[in-house]
């Protein structure tokens, strides 16, 4: 019998995917079912249509875009009022346990000349401390002042599973900087489909067939956190999650 998920594919005009599935052995089957599951056809066809099929799919009409708005801080002419505010919203908000801070951590520290996660990077020019370390060290700190327990979500590379052990293997041995057990949360991003010709889907052998992916990155980051996989579902009592990047340029480092 079918498995759902090849029929949903043909359907869709993806049965390439698994062109060879029948030559694969039982792991590697399962390896790629569970992979292709993860993958919204619904979505792949909607930017299919929007962004291959359009014949002004490579127009893009910037006209009236503006920057984004933002409140500017009172000694920069901002309402004093309102910052005021919005300060007594977020500690009522940490101190009845709403918050959970959020930091995509998903690349390779390549353009720093550095082998390993970003987050593992010495920051600290006196300590030396790594910046997952600040950004721990940083949570502790605010649950100490407000009483509470801020959870910790760690979006990591899907496709970096090395990346991913490192990044975890990282926290252990810092036992996760001071935070509680269970207090730090990994998941991966999600991915999207990568395309070949009239948005083909590509799918790669590399001892255990895979499907070709390419991480979102952070444009729809929050979908992810929103999927929760491998998340505890307690974080849905959550109302206010505060993001952290882990993203460097050159010149944030006195580069050029």
């Amino acid at each position: 019998m079918t498995p759902e998920i090849i029929e949903s594919f043909r359907a869709a005009g993806q049965g390439q995917v698994f062109s060879v599935f029948n030559e694969l052995s039982s792991e590697a089957q399962q390896a790629l079912l569970a992979e292709a599951s993860e993958i919204d056809l619904a979505e792949v066809a909607r930017l299919k249509t929007e962004l291959i099929d359009a014949a002004d799919s490579a127009a893009v009409d910037l006209e009236g875009w503006e920057p984004a708005p933002f409140e500017a801080r009172p000694e920069n002419g901002g309402n004093g009022a309102d910052w005021t505010e919005s300060m007594s919203v977020g500690e009522a908000a940490l101190r009845a346990g709403r918050v959970a801070a959020f930091t995509v951590a998903g690349g390779q520290g390549t353009r720093l000349g550095y082998d390993g996660p970003k987050g593992t990077f010495p920051v600290s020019p006196v300590l030396k401390k790594t910046l997952f370390q600040v950004f721990g060290e940083t949570i502790m700190a605010t649950g100490r002042r407000y009483g509470c327990e801020i959870p910790w979500l760690i979006m990591t590379s899907h496709q970096n599973h090395a990346h991913h052990a490192q990044t975890k293997s990282f926290f252990e041995e810092n036992a996760n900087f001071g935070l509680a057990a269970g207090q730090v949360q990994f998941f991966d991003k999600d991915a999207c489909r990568r395309w070949m010709g009239k948005g083909r889907s590509y799918w790669l052998a590399r001892g255990v067939l895979r499907c070709r992916r390419t991480a979102v990155g952070h444009c729809v980051h929050w979908r992810g956190v929103a999927r929760r996989r491998g998340v505890s579902t307690r974080s849905a009592i959550f109302k206010w999650i505060t993001r952290w990047c882990v993203v460097w340029t050159r010149n944030s480092l006195g580069g050029t």
